[in-house]
């Protein structure tokens, strides 16, 4: 009755090891997806709305899953990062706190394959004095950070949490007073 006890044990430790293995395959293969932003203008009355628009491309030469739902905050997917002309970081009047749904990162059905050259995009529209605060030259970025693990989602071609995070080329915008 042990050995049988041992023997399951080890079929299961066994699987497990191999799922988890298994859920990192073809990682190496996977091209990062690049990120883009674009905002509707480049200089904004502080009175104004800003529309920041964010596209995850695949640029590789295979297809590639991500996550389905873009959000905005680290549970996410998209953190946005702000500075000053100077660099320094600027903090916006309300932080991004989306997250994806209980159960969501684990359920194949919430994943989109984007083929070479096709993306997926969200926009976000803030008032100007909530997400910058004043006058000035500002420089904005977008992180993408898959929410989605691969040792929870073993798929090939799956840019997963584990590949890190993907930033977005930098783009400036002036706010003058008005």
């Amino acid at each position: 009755m042990l050995t049988r006890a041992v023997v399951i044990g080890i079929c299961v430790v066994s699987s497990l090891g191999s799922l988890i293995e298994g859920s990192g395959k073809g990682r190496d293969k996977v091209s990062p997806p690049k990120l883009s932003i674009h905002t509707d203008r480049a200089t904004y009355g502080l009175s104004d709305e800003i529309n920041i628009e964010v596209r995850v491309t695949n640029k590789g030469q295979a297809p590639i899953l991500v996550y389905g739902e873009l959000r905005w905050g680290f549970g996410g997917g998209l953190v946005i990062h702000l500075a000053d002309k100077d660099g320094k970081p600027v903090e916006p009047r309300y932080l991004d706190d989306d997250s994806i749904p209980p159960g969501g990162a684990t359920d194949a059905k919430n994943l989109v394959r984007l083929y070479p050259g096709h993306f997926l995009g969200t926009s976000r529209k803030d008032k100007v004095a909530d997400l910058l605060g004043q006058p000035g030259h500002f420089r904005i970025a977008v992180d993408y950070l898959s929410p989605v693990s691969a040792q929870l989602v073993g798929l090939e071609g799956l840019w997963s949490s584990e590949m890190g995070p993907v930033r977005s080329d930098t783009i400036e915008v002036v706010v003058t007073g008005r």
